[in-house]
């Protein structure tokens, strides 16, 4: 994922917050930073009777702010590589049918945007927990309320797309349906009047287009959305590029 400028602004304010607790921490114990403040961040290895948990400091901004964050901007980076796929079908010698390939971007490009719903709506809920009881708690909480509805509101029509296909049916419309019957003919029949076969030829990239703007318009979309989101989240818990800590976590 490539951050503009609004975005890349809190990622690296979280970082240089990440950055300079481990520095203060490799000064206060040495022999403990390795477990305790790398490895936190990235879950590596369990606490051992020889190393102490880490300080609650380290441990909320490798919790709270750095690895849901990080989930959030793998989500869209995996929207971005949707697009991708999409655009191309490698697997002409494989036998893998087109329709069925494009079909299975399209489910997972819906329920990738599901999940990036949910982790933004949950980084919301998470940012508010953590500073309630800040001094600041009420602009905080109002910030994060305001983002959380953003969400909720972009999302909407995506997530009744969506349905529940991921849990008890497959993801089906009238244009896949109409791609699939095609194929099944074109597949299995040996005499086809050519017309059918150039049907279901110009049906397929006229689809495939479809979703290939769909999913490009989509992400201008989202990255406007994280723009608002990570500003929001920047103006709610840092000042002056500072991330501030809750309270009672120093």
């Amino acid at each position: 994922m490539q951050l503009n400028d609004i975005s890349n602004k809190y990622f690296n304010q979280v970082c240089e917050a990440m950055r300079l607790a481990c520095n203060d921490q490799w000064e206060r114990n040495p022999k403990q930073h390795k477990i305790s403040a790398f490895d936190t961040i990235l879950s590596k290895t369990p606490y051992t009777n020889e190393f102490k948990p880490p300080i609650p400091k380290t441990y909320f901004l490798a919790n709270k702010l750095f690895r849901p964050l990080s989930e959030i901007m793998n989500s869209f980076e995996c929207l971005e590589n949707i697009l991708v796929y999409v655009r191309s079908f490698p697997y002409k010698r494989q036998g893998i049918s087109r329709v069925s390939y494009l079909k299975y971007h399209v489910e997972n490009y819906l329920n990738e945007l599901y999940i990036l719903k949910n982790r933004l709506v949950a980084y919301c809920m998470i940012l508010e927990r953590a500073y309630r009881k800040s001094d600041n708690a009420e602009s905080i909480a109002i910030t994060l309320t305001s983002i959380s509805q953003k969400v909720h509101g972009v999302f909407e029509g995506y997530i009744s797309i969506r349905g529940v296909h991921v849990h008890e049916h497959r993801f089906s419309d009238h244009d896949f349906d109409r791609l699939a019957s095609l194929e099944l003919l074109t597949t299995h029949s040996t005499d086809l009047p050519d017309i059918l076969i150039c049907e279901y030829n110009e049906a397929y990239k006229e689809i495939r287009t479809k979703w290939v703007a769909k999913i490009e318009s989509d992400l201008k979309a989202l990255e406007k959305l994280l723009d608002y989101c990570f500003t929001g989240f920047s103006e709610a818990i840092t000042c002056n590029d500072t991330v501030l800590m809750p309270k009672g976590i120093k």
